[in-house]
């Protein structure tokens, strides 16, 4: 071989850059170079026979070799692919499927799991098991599946025996999917779904996901004291919840009587295998069905561990779809009233509805139905009874909170039609939940309330009877005892919250309930009411009736409605925007 065949030798060496070159006179990178290889492709160099000789012989064989590393890489990386390597460890996903409403239930969040099918990952719903996301290579696109019957045992379900799909995709990743589609239970067509939301909870694949009260560990957040969600994204719960006084009620007797209506909802608290609520004083020892374990995971059904103000130790508390569990007891039945959220919505029903509980009026018992067996119940028996559905309340929005205590989600009562479950049309006329509870900041008291310190509520007062101004017991246990105390609260809540002291005609959990008077004026206070009226003393022009509270003048109600603002600078309370101060 002589000199010039060694030199083909090394100029085949560098076909890599060749291929480069041809990229930027085609103009698919550094298309400012193109014009400069153009005038390199015109000089033409005379060259040997044996350099063309060689340039073809050694072409042949360093072509394919330069092209193998390129091969190797390319399959290497579809198969970390298809294993899941760069893709999401958990997603957080939300149907929004009103012809199928069952589907709502497997709202939550899905694990990447070990299982391939169609040649992709698979993910499972955490802590059930029994539901998944998976590719179907018949349909050439990702499905959603469940089987009641295969208990947590997921190699039993079948993609291509789907619940819900998506439209065609090639993508190994789940979170490239859209347009996604379910089987009307009506008609069993597919229907494309009104709303449906995907979006990763893996920290260490995307940025942002914790926000600012989160810290990425093992590629999921974990959130500061008093944050709550995969994505730190609420505060933690309201414990009590009520109905909004100056709203509308439930039309069934059974939810609205005045003994029931302003008994507070209250989260499901488990202390020392004892299950609690803890206002109402209700206790109950651990059902033999519930499992005991803690876990600090989002997501997952049973009983949620969290840190609260200064205590060292953790609070334990009901969970279902990632957000809390309120329950309220029935004074005559001895059952009780359970809200909780659907996967997009929240529900009302009663303990008696429960399929498949032997004894509802059980404490215990009826938390293991909801952590463990419900989802179960709820799917496999259309006709489950619910007694109201909120509104969407979807990811990303602003109804999008950890209670339903949103001032426009709106309430719809439950009716069995012949094809299943159907929502009325119109929602009730303003019902709505406040958080029975206050804090300065995001839960004011209203009508110049104060929110106290839970520490200081007296132990021979009812709270709940507050709530209705009858000033007796709420007949909540049959003995009609005063057991409804909030300081029962401390240290299983944040060290701001409180209950609100309300000035004299005025009701409410937060004081929300103006009562009204007889005449304008105004009026010393008195226990049984309006007192004399105080001589000289003259209310501010906006206020139709107002009196002394300790130390202060306020208005206790307004002309043509208005909410007391502010003090005036005489310390007499004024109504309205432009009252100065």
């Amino acid at each position: 071989m002589n000199d010039g065949c060694r030199l083909n030798l090394s100029l085949c060496l560098s076909i890599q850059d060749n291929i480069a070159f041809f990229l930027v006179s085609g103009g698919f990178i550094f298309r400012r170079l193109r014009k400069d290889t153009e005038l390199i492709t015109t000089i033409k160099i005379p060259r040997s026979r044996c350099q063309i000789l060689g340039e073809r012989n050694l072409a042949a064989y360093f072509v394919p070799l330069a092209f193998l590393p390129v091969l190797f890489g390319w399959v290497y990386v579809v198969n970390e692919q298809a294993r899941g390597k760069y893709l999401a460890q958990s997603v957080t996903v939300q149907f929004g499927a009103p012809r199928s409403p069952h589907l709502g239930v497997f709202s939550g969040v899905y694990d990447l799991d070990s299982k391939r099918e169609g040649g992709r990952v698979v993910y499972t719903k955490r802590n059930v098991g029994n539901a998944m996301f998976a590719y179907c290579k018949d349909e050439k696109a990702w499905t959603f599946t469940y089987n009641l019957d295969a208990a947590s045992n997921i190699g039993n379900l079948n993609a291509c025996d789907w619940k819900a799909k998506s439209e065609e995709a090639l993508s190994y990743s789940l979170l490239s999917t859209s347009n996604w589609a379910g089987i009307d239970e009506a008609s069993g067509s597919v229907v494309p779904f009104p709303f449906f939301s995907l979006l990763s909870n893996d920290c260490g694949l995307h940025e942002n996901v914790c926000g600012k009260y989160g810290e990425c560990v093992d590629r999921e957040c974990v959130c500061e004291k008093g944050r709550y969600g995969v994505s730190c994204q609420y505060e933690l719960p309201c414990p009590v919840l009520i109905l909004d006084g100056r709203g509308g009620d439930f039309p069934d007797p059974e939810y609205s009587e005045e003994e029931v209506r302003f008994i507070g909802f209250e989260m499901v608290f488990l202390e020392k295998n004892v299950v609690k609520l803890k206002v109402q004083g209700l206790e109950d020892e651990l059902h033999e069905r519930i499992n005991p374990n803690r876990d600090e995971r989002l997501g997952v059904n049973g009983w949620r561990s969290e840190r609260v103000g200064n205590s060292t130790t953790r609070i334990h508390f009901l969970e279902v779809n990632g957000r809390p569990v309120y329950m309220r007891r029935v004074p005559l039945s001895e059952s009780f009233h359970i809200l909780f959220f659907l996967g997009r919505r929240w529900t009302v029903t009663s303990s008696e509805s429960l399929k498949g509980i032997e004894h509802s009026n059980r404490l215990s018992e009826v938390a293991s139905f909801m952590s463990s067996t419900f989802p179960i119940a709820w799917t496999s028996e259309p006709n489950i009874d619910l007694a109201y559905v909120s509104g969407p309340t979807d990811s990303r929005t602003p109804s999008d909170i950890v209670t339903p205590t949103h001032d426009r989600l709106q309430w719809y009562q439950v009716l069995i039609g012949p094809l299943g479950i159907v929502y009325s049309m119109d929602a009730m006329d303003g019902v709505s939940f406040n958080c029975a509870l206050c804090d300065e900041k995001h839960n004011v008291c209203h009508n110049s309330g104060r929110c106290t310190d839970l520490s200081d509520w007296k132990d021979g007062d009812d709270f709940y009877s507050r709530c209705t101004g009858s000033g007796g017991d709420t007949p909540i246990h049959e003995n009609g005892s005063r057991k409804n105390n909030p300081k029962r609260l401390v240290n299983s809540v944040e060290d701001d919250w409180g209950y609100c002291e309300c000035p004299l005609h005025t009701t409410g959990a937060l004081c929300e309930i103006l009562a009204s008077s007889p005449d304008a004026g105004c009026y010393a206070p008195h226990e049984d009411g309006l007192g004399d009226r105080i001589p000289g003393c003259v209310c501010h022009e906006s206020c139709k009736t107002c009196g002394v509270f300790g130390s202060r003048y306020n208005c206790f109600s307004c002309f043509e409605g208005a909410n007391f603002t502010q003090m005036d600078t005489s310390g007499e309370g004024c109504c309205g925007k432009n009252c100065s101060g």
